[in-house]
């Protein structure tokens, strides 16, 4: 079980790293898949995920998070995936 950071916000301009914070929420990953609360909307071009507490796979197509699929964040990993209006990220334990 891990505590995963799901932050949506906006690209730097010149610099690849998030330069605004529009909705952030804290999700407790578990052996089922986990959706985020935020969607991503038409302010919102990127979200950036952290894991603490554990490895976990994640999905932002839309996709249900299993083990094997989408993206493995190691312990202590962050993650900045493009987003936009709609994207929803899932989580499960890895």
């Amino acid at each position: 079980m891990a505590t995963v950071s799901v932050v949506f916000g906006n690209w730097h301009g010149k610099q690849p790293v998030m330069s605004g914070r529009n909705q952030s929420e804290a999700i407790t990953s578990s052996g089922a898949s986990q959706t985020s609360s935020n969607t991503g909307t038409t302010s919102d071009d990127c979200v950036e995920v952290a894991t603490s507490g554990g490895a976990v796979w994640v999905t932002v197509d839309g996709t249900t998070a299993a083990a094997g699929t989408g993206f493995l964040l190691p312990d202590g990993t962050t993650r900045t995936f493009d987003a936009g209006f709609g994207t929803v990220v899932k989580v499960i334990d890895a």
